[in-house]
């Protein structure tokens, strides 16, 4: 995971997760809570694979990751912070659920997921 070790996260950032693969816990981000299909892109050849109403699980976004936000619902990402690009761009969409979930590694390509991006629990 390439971003992580560039964000450098004190360990209290770091949550444990339970044994039960149907919760992930992270860090609120920005809230609200969506719940739809979950596409997990780590490149940007895959970005043809999200469509509208989607949900992006990916380690982080960048200026290049724009073009998704105009068909996204939510968000989980492994790293950022308020003033990150995913946490800005969250924030500028106050229909926009983010959380820091660290969820690529649990939540799957096309697996049906909510996020609450208040208490960062996938489901809520």
């Amino acid at each position: 995971m390439p971003y992580l070790g560039l964000w450098g996260f004190p360990d209290k950032l770091y949550i444990e997760q339970g044994e039960a693969l149907t919760t992930v816990k992270g860090l609120p981000a920005s809230p609200g809570v969506v719940e739809g299909i979950a596409k997990v892109v780590m490149t940007i050849e895959e970005f043809d694979k999200v469509e509208k109403g989607d949900i992006l699980v990916c380690q982080m976004t960048n200026p290049a990751w724009v073009t998704l936000f105009t068909k996204i619902i939510g968000l989980v990402t492994d790293a950022g912070g308020p003033v990150s690009h995913p946490g800005v761009l969250s924030a500028s969409s106050a229909s926009r659920p983010w959380s820091l979930l660290r969820g690529h590694g649990r939540i799957k390509d096309g697996d049906r997921v909510r996020v609450n991006g208040t208490t960062a629990k996938s489901p809520s």
